[in-house]
């Protein structure tokens, strides 16, 4: 995986975490999240690798994104919504998405964690986790990726959820932010989305004055309120930690938030955890282990074979001594110690290991010391580590006693807290990537003290710091692994003292910024004093259970036979047992501090006077009581007790003989049940081994049973999630059932389905009509149904279609006298098979008549005697008729070439052009009277009827033409009108008067 920074991304990621029952959750979620909400969605599910995912398709439904399957090299944009396909991993990397063979983790795939744990390297602040219903625990380990990524975690309400396992699972990492019911996750990330401090993150560290002395005062808050210092933090850092609370509480600037702070101390507290940023895993970037394991453990495992070699002292007794700074809750530690006492085994050898694990935070320090882990924490370490060192309880896995005892946990301030010294080892991995450049430097030359020479320094490739002045030489350059070199160090460290500013004293060192080096000499000294003239303690808790030791509290302890114990009483000398029983009952029952002086010891043969102190410490609030026991040995030596002078003489030899005697018996019969109760002792051993064997069985059979249990719930996860798509696919196609059903029910063309066996299939209630149908003829042979109309071709055609694939048309008519249209076309399915055929009945009646009539009308055209034609609106002749080619002299080859300019005259065809402009327009013309010349130049007078044609939408598409010869007609009026003016010549100019009277005898 590349662990490049990303920078040049701005688009938020939205990563979702799904299982069985989740599909459900996604659509409700995505139905109310705005689509413009800037962020890019990736849905990662649990999905069978052996069917296609639906999940695209069906969320596409839910939301106006754009929704996607993800390929290769795919770009990340933002409101769009990607999902994972089946049986593939899915990471980010510069922008784009990348696909990879999905590796097992003890016989399950873990997409999800997988996805959280490469947005480690996204743009921090710009990343939101959310997890929705599921069984199992993925995505629980990769959510520490995330938080360290300053991101949102928000996980469904488990009682809400159809599946509770993820979900709950995550909820018990402590790393959840938001925990609600889906329906209102759309509100708190889009508030989340829309704070200055997620939209704008690259503004953030571009502060004014006030927000500089805002944060100072916020700062200087959380020291009153909880004694921590973050002033060494870097500025970047500490901006997007509190710009992130603040995106969660919806708070858009640093005055506003000081006073939320004032007014709600738990916000202090979580503000706190943020800051201290407690991230780890077990074996956390595997090939920087790898790295360790080659570099540095092996290296210091063969140096203690050879110095056991080259000396006769028992060198073997020589710890491997190893510090783990900020250890979080301890997976680090753990880590480096399974992998020293694997090695040890396999170079056969013995060597006493001590880590010390220390961090600044109590609250993660109490999960290491407990060592009970999660099953998403320890998802990533193989199967053999976890039956070695790992014992499950309660779906949880311990760790076993054997690791455990290798590691002392501390409370422990890196800054201010004096560090351990003569280590082998020292890891501090991703913490000073957090802290100032000063704050760096003064760690490296820490670490360069507290190594024995040649020893070692792990920071892990996160880490930027530059060791100065060559305290150290790298050793892998990706992975930060440093040898300690030999350096004059006298004016260069800084060492530590104290520890966490008490409470009572906080004011007075919020102003303190440094301190000169003659108090940093004074402080040193002092140090050194209380180291050596301390006496020896003990902590204990109410159990009287040793919580802690200081100075030589071997004179006044010591290891019993058997199994190792931490109980006070049993590790107490024989002498102070019933003292410090009597003591300790009075401080419980009186709560304040009692002095024993001259308590009787037997150390190194003398009597000694012991002075035992017993304290009980002041606690918070709710805090189980613990007790501080001192023991100081006094300068005097007590006498050995002498026998009381007795002043009866007489009888003091019968007296002492009696009293021997019953010393005897008594001292046999104390014998006697000694040895009675070491049988019994024995016995009991034996019968516990057996039973620890049994045990061992028990618990060996139950983690192959949780092993086939885990398997089950991934497949029954699988199945859940196909069975939801399924669920959406089924109601797909019953909704397409019914679209169908009622396109059949409302057309009005029978249509009639019939399978390869020719059997009826469905029909619309059309056919019913035309062939007799009802609903039980479904599944009879299409044979056996007599129809409405004769068709003697149907089973032919039907077979010939089965065939060859070839639809066949065919009309027919009904003993009703209907005409239909019978097409029988090939049923073809989603896969292209045929598996039948399709017959329809389109009623054709209407188009019937109209051809007839349309028939008819053009018989009548083409015998008339009068010219018809056809053009168009340029007035290209397009048809021409029989009355026309006898008129002109063309036959219809010879006019279809022609236009409408070459039957007009030479003066005419200016008027012609502006009559078809007049059409084109729209003008409405319907008869007029026109010459027209015929093939062979002959004059024609005509009478011409104008008919304009138009098509569906209404527009003029063609001219028809109707033209009669009017020519005779013309030539008698003309000779009428030239009979009737000779006449009115001649009377005119006759001599005699002349009377016109018509028949009625009226003068005219």
């Amino acid at each position: 995986m590349n662990n490049t920074k990303v920078t040049d991304l701005v688009c938020p990621i939205v990563a979702i975490g799904a299982s069985a029952g989740g599909l459900e959750a996604l659509r409700e979620m995505f139905q109310n999240i705005p689509n413009q909400c800037g962020a890019a969605f990736v849905v990662i599910q649990h999905l069978d690798p052996k069917h296609e995912s639906l999940t695209a398709e069906i969320l596409s439904r839910s939301t106006s994104m754009p929704t996607a399957q993800v390929t290769q090299g795919m770009r990340v944009e933002p409101n769009h919504i990607y999902v994972i396909p089946p049986n593939t991993y899915l990471t980010i990397n510069k922008g784009a998405f990348e696909l990879q063979e999905p590796v097992l983790e003890h016989g399950l795939r873990l997409p999800i964690n997988n996805f959280f744990k490469s947005l480690a390297n996204y743009e921090e602040g710009k990343v939101v986790a959310v997890i929705v219903s599921g069984t199992g625990h993925d995505g629980s380990a990769g959510l520490s990726s995330i938080k360290g990524n300053c991101g949102l975690v928000m996980v469904q309400d488990p009682t809400t959820a159809q599946y509770d396992g993820m979900p709950c699972s995550a909820i018990e990492t402590g790393l959840v932010d938001i925990v609600c019911p889906v329906e209102e996750m759309a509100n708190h990330l889009t508030r989340f989305l829309e704070n200055k401090y997620v939209a704008h993150s690259e503004d953030v560290d571009s502060a004014t004055v006030d927000d500089t002395n805002q944060l100072n005062a916020i700062l200087s808050l959380i020291l009153m309120r909880t004694g921590y210092d973050f002033r060494t933090y870097k500025p970047g850092t500490l901006t997007r930690r509190i710009g992130r609370r603040m995106g969660l509480k919806h708070i858009d600037s640093y005055a506003e938030y000081l006073i939320y702070l004032r007014e709600h101390e738990d916000e202090v507290n979580q503000l706190r955890q943020d800051l201290l940023i407690s991230v780890t895993a077990f074996f956390r970037d595997a090939e920087a282990f790898e790295a360790l394991d080659k570099k540095v453990i092996t290296p210091i495992i063969q140096s203690r074979e050879a110095e056991k070699e080259s000396s006769d002292n028992k060198v073997e007794d020589k710890p491997i001594r190893v510090w783990v700074a900020g250890c979080a809750t301890g997976e680090e530690a753990y880590s480096i110690a399974m992998l020293l006492i694997e090695r040890l085994d396999q170079l056969h050898m013995h060597c006493p290991i001590q880590i010390f694990a220390s961090d600044i935070d109590e609250v993660a320090i109490s999960v290491g010391r407990a060592g009970l882990y999660s099953q998403g924490v320890v998802s990533g370490l193989s199967e053999e580590r976890l039956n070695r060192f790992f014992t499950l309880e309660d779906n949880a896995y311990r760790v076993n006693k054997s690791l455990r005892d290798c590691i002392t946990f501390a409370n422990q301030n890196l800054i201010s807290d004096p560090p351990f010294s003569n280590l082998d080892l020292i890891s501090c991995r991703n913490l000073m990537i957090y802290l100032s450049a000063a704050e760096q430097h003064k760690l490296l030359a820490l670490f360069h003290f507290a190594l024995v020479d040649g020893g070692y320094l792990f920071l892990g490739h996160s880490e930027t710091a530059t060791h100065p002045d060559g305290l150290f030489e790298s050793l892998t350059k990706k992975w930060r692994i440093y040898r300690r070199a030999v350096v004059n160090q006298a004016n260069k460290l800084e060492f530590p003292i104290g520890s966490r500013v008490p409470r009572s004293v906080v004011q007075s060192l919020v102003a303190l910024n440094h301190q000169t080096e003659q108090s940093r000499l004074a402080d040193l000294v002092q140090q050194q004093l209380i180291q050596e003239y301390a006496p020896a303690a003990v902590l204990v808790n109410q159990q009287l259970q040793i919580l802690y030791f200081s100075g030589p509290t071997n004179r006044y302890l010591e290891q019993p036979i058997g199994a190792p114990t931490q109980d006070l009483l049993s590790l107490a000398r024989h002498d102070l047992r019933a003292s410090l029983r009597a003591i300790l009952k009075q401080v419980v029952n009186k709560r304040k501090l009692i002095t024993v002086d001259d308590c009787p010891v037997v150390i190194d043969g003398s009597r000694v006077a012991v002075k035992i102190v017993v304290k009980p410490l002041l606690l918070p609030r709710n805090s189980a009581p613990l007790y501080l026991i001192t023991f100081a040995e006094q300068s005097k030596l007590l006498p050995k007790p002498e026998a009381k002078q007795t002043d009866v003489i007489g009888s003091t030899d019968t007296l002492v003989r009696q009293l021997e005697d019953e010393l005897y018996i008594s001292r046999e019969e104390l014998q006697a049940n000694v040895e009675e109760f070491e049988s019994t002792n024995e016995e009991l051993q034996a019968a516990n081994e057996e039973v620890m064997s049994v045990n061992e069985e028990l618990q060996s059979s139950n983690e192959e049973l949780e092993t086939s249990k885990e398997e089950l719930q991934a497949m029954n996860e699988e199945l859940t999630t196909m069975n939801n798509q399924l669920n959406n696919k089924m109601e797909e196609l019953a909704k397409a059932n019914d679209d169908v059903q009622n396109l059949l029910n409302s057309t009005d063309i029978a249509t009639i389905f019939i399978d390869a066996a020719l059997n009826i299939g469905r029909f619309t209630p059309a056919t019913k009509d035309l062939l007799n149908l009802i609903a039980t003829d479904v599944g009879r042979p299409l044979v056996d149904i007599r129809p409405k109309f004769k068709d003697d071709n149907l089973m032919t055609d039907v077979e010939s279609v089965l065939a060859k694939l070839t639809p066949v048309e065919a009309e027919l008519t009904t003993e009703s006298g209907r005409y239909f249209l019978r097409r029988i076309s090939p049923y073809r399915t989603s896969d292209n098979h045929i598996t039948g055929v399709v017959i329809t009945f389109v009623d054709i009646t209407a188009r019937k008549v109209a051809e007839e009539q349309t028939r008819r009308l053009a018989t009548v055209v083409l015998d008339s005697n009068d010219a018809v034609m056809l053009l168009d609106l340029n007035g290209k002749i397009t048809d021409w008729n029989r009355g026309a080619q006898l008129m002109y002299g063309w036959n219809e080859a010879e006019a279809l070439k022609r236009t409408i300019f070459d039957l007009v005259l030479e003066d005419d065809r200016a008027a012609t052009k502006a009559m078809l402009k007049r059409i084109r327009d729209g003008e409405i013309l319907q008869s007029l009277e026109a010459q027209r010349k015929t093939k062979n130049g002959q004059i024609l007078d005509v009478w011409a009827t104008i008919t304009q044609l138009t098509d569906s939408n209404n527009k003029i598409s063609a001219i028809a033409i109707t033209e009669r010869n009017i020519t005779a007609i013309k030539r008698n009026e003309k000779q009428l009108r030239q009979s009737e003016a000779n006449f009115r010549s001649l009377i005119e100019s006759a001599p005699d008067a002349l009377i016109l009277v018509n028949v009625s005898g009226k003068m005219s």
